[in-house]
This record gives C-alpha cells, structure tokens and sequence, in this order.
C-alpha cells in the first residue's frame, strides 16, 4: 500500500518462480518442433513468466518479461497492465510472445478438476488453487 499498489498473491508466485528459476535454469526452456528427432529443447536466459488470464474472449496468457530484473510491485503493475489490456482485447503481439513458464492461479475461477496445458513449446506451467 505504501507504493500505491495492492500486491496480489499471483505477484509473490510470478517472483518466487524467477528466483527457483535462478537455482533450477534447465526448467527455464522451451521446446523445438514437435517433429524433431529426437526432441531438444533449448534453456532460455531472460525469465518471461506468462500469467494465465480469463475474459470475455476467451483465455490469454500474456507474459511478464525479465521477471529478475523487477521488483514485486513491478511485477504487480504488469500484470494490472496486462490484465487490463487483455479485458479490452488490447493485448500486443509481444506481450504474447517469448513467455518461457506460464502460471495460473486457478482459485480465483473456483475449478475442482483443473487441467492446465503449457503453452507454446514451454515446458512448464504451474497452477494454485484453493
């Protein structure tokens, strides 16, 4: 409150990835083609975490970029950002783009039997729930 921003718990989540992130890099990757042979995938240095977003047009999983290199409140203002602009179907191709983990705080739509699928070649996404 001090800074002008209620910090949500998805905040604390996205931060506290980027620091596991920094001890456990390998998990940071993405994955080549799904016709490659044999698979590879490729260990990603800047930490765009995606967050998972519900609107009227459907599911959006935006990214926050350089989680590393921003505070908990930073973290917080791109995702009001974010969640504002995917609302109002204003999201830019970039805010999609480059993410490398997606999480999802899936308390928050009330699912008993949550399914979650990465996205895009990453190899993780994590999801809270109640």
């Amino acid at each position: 409150k001090n800074y002008g921003t209620k910090v949500t718990v998805t905040s604390f989540m996205v931060k506290a990835m980027s620091l596991a992130l920094n001890e456990h890099p390998k998990i940071n990757s993405k994955f080549g083609p799904g016709d490659a042979n044999p698979p590879y995938y490729t260990v990603v240095g800047s930490h765009n975490i995606s967050i998972a977003i519900d609107t009227d047009y459907g599911l959006v999983v935006p990214n926050i970029k350089d989680c590393a290199n921003l505070s908990v409140i930073e973290i917080q203002n791109e995702i009001m950002r974010l969640a504002k602009d995917a609302k109002a179907n204003k999201l830019k191709v970039n805010d999609i783009m480059g993410g490398t983990i997606t999480l999802s705080n899936i308390g928050v739509i009330g699912t008993k039997d949550p399914r979650p699928i990465p996205f895009g070649g990453q190899s993780v996404i994590g999801a809270s729930g109640r």
